[in-house]
């Protein structure tokens, strides 16, 4: 298959600003030892309206060997946004799309096992704070409910 010609953005969100930008550096430095990057181009880190953050981006272009190794980049770096230059046409066998939905499944799994110890963690420190007559510093939400920091604020 021939290479895999992309146009990939990668974004950070954090403070203070110089290290959002330098981090996103480092990044692309990483991503350049493990893949073939053609140019590069760095903006500057906005403040985030209204809170005490900081966003930056950067567009790369790659040249990913083939599919697989897109996909394996795109779940271990979470881009933004990924724009497939060529080739215009992407043949997969039936091998290559078992190998792709084995790495996401992987990867899936992966990300489970994270979030259901998170959520242990959470409980067990919910329930210590309980067993001590200590009110939680967050307000009892369900776990799929965003809390924002006004409602942080308020506890």
């Amino acid at each position: 298959m021939d290479k895999v010609h992309t146009i990939v953005t990668l974004e950070i969100l954090g403070r203070p600003k110089e290290y959002v930008e330098q981090t996103i550096k480092e990044l692309i430095d990483s991503i350049e030892k493990e893949v073939e990057v053609k140019d590069k181009k760095f903006f500057d880190a906005k403040q985030v309206e209204d809170k005490n953050l900081y966003t930056t981006f950067t567009e790369i272009e790659v040249h990913f060997k083939e599919i697989s190794h897109l996909i394996q980049f795109v779940l271990r770096y979470l881009p933004s946004h990924i724009e497939i230059i060529e080739p215009e046409h992407i043949k997969l066998t039936n091998s290559d799309v078992n190998t792709l939905v084995g790495e996401l499944t992987i990867m899936m799994h992966r990300y489970d096992e994270v979030t259901k110890g998170l959520l242990y963690e959470r409980n067990a420190l919910l329930d210590l704070l309980k067993k001590h007559n200590i009110k939680s510093p967050f307000p009892e939400r369900d776990l799929g409910e965003v809390v924002s920091e006004k409602d942080l604020e308020k506890s």
